[in-house]
């Protein structure tokens, strides 16, 4: 049985994986959190250190975060469909939520979701709440939330190195699902969007974990 694991992506990206456009993506490297004392700039002890990556290993599965929301539920059968927020589209098939997910069980977000209908007005009829699909009041959640039921993408992992991340090529740029005509400095917007903030922007030239990956 392959190693499942939770990678999260933002709702643009979401939509690069799903048009098959993004089969790469570079994830901050902390040396320390490796492996104290490791000198990345070295070739072999790169090579040391791959079979740490917090992501797994060659083969393994990857299940997506993204943001997402109550799409609709059946309160009858403790079943929801989900809203994800990369393409507003609402699973049709319902979702059955574990009663062992980290405290994430329906009746609680099935009261959670109620509250929020109530903050907003919203009241229903003799036969509960309705809407189109597609078109849930519900908040939006962050994908650093969203349990494993919720996740609808499952990525393999088909190859893991280590660099620094301006030393992504214009071929690899591409792979990362950026435009022309310069996709490299394309990319190192993209990276400073999302990593900036966090004091790991381009101009740091952070190590990255490098990890090619197909949808199954």
């Amino acid at each position: 049985m392959k190693t499942e694991r939770p990678i999260l992506f933002t709702p643009e990206n979401v939509r690069k994986i799903l048009d098959g456009t993004k089969t790469q993506t570079r994830r901050v490297l902390i040396p320390a959190n490796v492996l104290p004392g490791i000198r990345l700039e070295r070739e072999h002890e790169r090579q040391a250190i791959l079979n740490r990556c917090p992501f797994g290993q060659v083969g393994d599965h990857l299940w997506v975060k993204e943001s997402w929301r109550v799409g609709a539920w059946d309160e009858e059968e403790g079943a929801i469909s989900v809203d994800y927020r990369a393409d507003n589209f609402a699973r049709r098939e319902w979702l059955t939520i574990p009663d062992d997910d980290d405290g994430e069980k329906f009746n609680t977000l099935w009261m959670d979701t109620c509250d929020e209908l109530t903050a907003k007005w919203i009241e229903p009829d003799e036969t509960g709440y309705h809407w189109k699909q597609g078109e849930s009041p519900c908040k939006w959640r962050s994908g650093l939330f969203m349990p494993r039921w919720a996740s609808r993408i499952i990525l393999e992992i088909a190859a893991i190195r280590a660099e620094r991340v301006r030393d992504i090529s214009q071929l690899d740029a591409m792979e990362e699902g950026c435009e022309g005509p310069d996709h490299k400095a394309n990319y190192a917007l993209l990276w400073d969007s999302i990593n900036a903030k966090r004091g790991y922007g381009w101009v740091t030239n952070c190590f990255v974990w490098v990890l090619t990956f197909k949808k199954v």
